[in-house]
């Protein structure tokens, strides 16, 4: 009877090659890589040889095994885990360790002998009560009783093998939804910071691809939104300038109703965290110049929920020339009586550090400021507003006489 028949599948793939090209001594060499493969995938350890099996079948500080081959519940039970950690340090003593100092020239009846054992062994780890899947951890992280702390997501990473890290980040990426983006989006970020560069670089080359074939700006703000912000100029340069464009499309027709809080363009409001990092930062300025030129309010109110209240315009709008063009327009809209923005702009002066943003507000602002009774005074002691009067916006009154009576 052939071996291929006698032994699991996945280990006759594993020595396929050698055994049958003839080379009996790495077929065997082969076969105990995989029990050292199962070891690390079910402990979550990265160890070798007799550390890794002692740290993965053996008894330490009264902690039960981090692999079980049974219920340990009586003598036999106990027994037969200590028996198998015992075997499998022989065997790595015996069988793995001389093959891998020493040339040998095994026959194939040895070979024979020897994988036929390793099968029977690799049974006992195959009906073990703990192995990690990459499949089981994503279960885990879209958990409904998932905790979102670092303590809880540390915990869950410590049961991934170390060279299956990579596998498990690509993973993460590609089943994330909506739903569960804000656990993806933490463990994601806690898995990223024990890659290697290399790792990270060929993590960042699948998410590239990707972004140069997604059609939807919804699958391309989900990315923005798991993706830590500091490895977006990390992503390829075309996919980059291709998401980026299509955000700024969005940006266009982008309002918000401070009213009922909505937006028609959710995914829009994801530019925030990439605009630092845009690569044509000067379209994306002209856009929001753009958007605070038109006549309908809410259009400006976009710009100040999700540009101007989250501290996003300075990392937009960077030299003197740039900030004076951005001034002016939202001055526009405080004169024409848009209220929203008033308030946004008194609130992001109230908790941003001083700048060159705030004098140039009070200067531009003068005509509006009741010096004897200011809405409020600039870090420096400079009244502000206090003669700003609220008006409809022309989107509105244009509604309105266009109703019949």
């Amino acid at each position: 009877m052939s071996l291929e028949v006698q032994i699991k599948p996945e280990l006759w793939t594993a020595i396929e090659q050698s055994y049958s090209s003839g080379n009996y001594t790495h077929a065997i060499q082969d076969a105990m890589s995989v029990v050292t493969d199962v070891l690390r995938d079910k402990s979550g350890l990265n160890g070798d040889g007799d550390t890794l099996v002692g740290q993965a079948l053996g008894f330490s500080a009264h902690k039960p095994p981090r692999i079980k081959i049974n219920k340990l519940q009586t003598v036999t039970e106990r027994d037969m885990q200590k028996g198998l950690m015992l075997v499998l340090q022989g065997m790595y003593a015996l069988v793995r360790n001389p093959r891998s100092h020493e040339k040998l020239d095994d026959s194939k009846d040895t070979a024979d002998t020897i994988i036929l054992f390793i099968d029977y062994l690799l049974g006992f780890l195959g009906l073990s009560q703990q192995s990690f899947t990459v499949q089981g951890f994503l279960d885990r992280v879209a958990d409904p009783h998932f905790v979102p702390d670092v303590e809880y997501v540390q915990g869950l990473l410590d049961t991934v093998p170390t060279r299956k890290w990579g596998d498990t980040l690509i993973a993460l990426y590609r089943n994330n939804n909506w739903k569960q983006a804000d656990n993806f989006e933490l463990v994601i970020g806690q898995l990223l910071s024990r890659l290697t560069e290399a790792e990270i670089d060929d993590f960042l080359t699948v998410v590239s691809e990707d972004l140069q074939k997604v059609d939807n700006v919804g699958s391309a703000t989900l990315v923005i939104k798991i993706l830590p912000d500091y490895l977006w100029p990390q992503i390829e340069r075309m996919p980059r300038l291709r998401i980026e464009k299509m955000l700024i499309d969005e940006l266009d027709t982008a309002w918000y109703d401070p009213e009922t809080k909505r937006t028609n363009s959710p995914g829009s409001t994801w530019i925030n965290r990439i605009a630092e990092h845009y690569l044509r930062k000067d379209q994306l300025r002209a856009a929001i110049i753009r958007k605070l030129g038109m006549e309908d309010f809410n259009h400006h109110n976009f710009v100040a929920q999700y540009f101007m209240r989250r501290g996003t315009l300075p990392r937009v709008f960077e030299d003197h020339q740039q900030i004076a063009l951005c001034i002016v327009a939202i001055r526009s809209c405080v004169r024409s009586g848009n209220k929203f923005v008033k308030d946004q702009l008194v609130e992001y002066i109230r908790l941003s550090s001083p700048s060159e943003w705030d004098k140039a507000f009070a200067e531009n602002l003068s005509d509006l400021t009741d010096p004897d009774n200011p809405e409020m005074f600039l870090p420096d002691g400079t009244p502000f507003l206090g003669r700003f009067v609220p008006r409809s916006s022309p989107a509105e009154e244009e509604t309105e006489e266009e109703i019949p009576f």
